[in-house]
Order: C-alpha cells, then structure tokens, then sequence
C-alpha cells in the first residue's frame, strides 16, 4: 500500500521480515540515484542512502542538521562484508560472530578499502563504524544497492527519535523520497564498541549490555 501524505513523500508499508518485491525495488531505485529515504532497522528508523556517494553522505548530514564531523557508521549485508571496510582484531570476530546480526555496531580501524571507496566523512580518526542489521529488509537494500548503506538514526540532531513512520514522514516532508513505514518500533539503539585495538571498549551501551559483552568477550 502507498499513501501520498503531501506531494513531496510517499510512505509505503513494509513488512522488515519479508519485504515485498514492488517496495525493495522501489527504495533502490531512489538509493541508487542518489535519494535518501527512511526505512525500519532492526532498532528504530533510520535515513538510509549510499554510503559510498559523498553527496548522498552530505544530503543525510544536512537533513538531520548535523555536522560532517560526527562519527556515522554503515550498513553491510553479511559479517565476511566488514572485513572490507574495517581491520578485522580477535575481539571485533568474537563479538561479530555472537551478535551479528543485531544492535551492534563495530568501531574498528578502517581499511584502504574504505578509505578509497568511502567519503573520508565516514571515517573518524582513521576508525570506521560497522554494522549489520538483523533486518532482512535492510541487508536486502545493501544488497540491491550493492554498496554500503548509512547507519544513522532519523531524527533531527540532538532531538528524541518518533517510533512512527507517519511522524517521521510529517518531520521530513520535502527532505526524504520515501518512507518505508514497519510499524511502531520502540527497541534500544545499537551498543557501540570499540574493537580497534586488541582488547572491546563499550563507547554507547544500548541493546548488548556492558554484561553481555563482558561475557562474550572472554576467550
């Protein structure tokens, strides 16, 4: 189903688990030009574009009314696929392989992968954040798009995230091509961690409790 709140944004339903042919394609189309649009995460909503475009990367900045110089991680579609953008340790392969997919995201020293094919915006004292999502609907998109995708939350800077679609679309009306509406979602954001070093260093504890990681982390 779509619904046309206003000339300017569509909002299309989606099911996160098992998305429709007409709105995957749909959504990709407008990633691939350059659009950026909303869609559900396996923890809130997200603004979602190529993370490999520079302009893509700008327009998501300028609409959450953010500086370039805060840390934004991306999406990829599989663990093999954060190797390519972040230095594999000990500690980020343990972690990955008991939490991904799901609300972690991996800050972990960037590769010449990343530092060639991203926009340097991306990377942060030469550190990337990772993440791949326990959406179907996401690691799809990544996949369409056949590039990584952003990781950032869809909200004005500074400002409390809505759990509606319908109220994301009213914020952004103008500024985003499309709205993939997943229902309410209320669920924590993704912990971050730092696995850059030899060792896990909890920057944002979110939906992995500092516990939970503890207990992961122990060889």
């Amino acid at each position: 189903m779509i619904e046309v709140i206003s000339e300017l944004v569509k909002i299309v339903a989606v099911d996160s688990h098992q998305p429709d042919k007409r709105a995957l394609s749909l959504a990709t189309e407008l990633i691939r030009s350059g659009s950026v649009i909303v869609a559900p995460t396996d923890t809130r909503y997200a603004l979602v574009a190529r993370a490999d475009s520079a302009t893509a990367l700008a327009r998501v900045f300028e609409i959450k009314e953010r500086s370039d110089r805060a840390p934004s991680a991306i999406f990829v579609s599989s663990v093999e696929e954060i190797w390519k953008f972040g230095k594999r340790t000990d500690a980020a392969l343990r972690l990955a392989n008991e939490f991904l997919p799901g609300p972690l995201t991996l800050v972990l020293s960037a590769t010449e992968h990343a530092a060639r094919e991203l926009p340097q915006a991306l990377i942060t004292h030469n550190k990337i954040g990772v993440r791949v999502p326990d959406s179907p609907l996401i690691r799809a998109l990544v996949e369409a798009v056949q590039a990584p995708l952003t990781a950032t939350s869809a909200n004005l800077s500074g400002s409390a995230q809505s759990n509606s679609a319908q109220e994301i679309a009213a914020e952004f009306t103008g500024e985003v091509a499309l709205v993939l509406d997943g229902g309410r979602l209320a669920g924590k954001v993704s912990s971050v961690v730092d696995c850059s070093q030899s060792g896990a260093v909890m920057l944002r504890e979110g939906a992995i409790s500092q516990q939970r990681l503890d207990r992961a982390h122990r060889p």
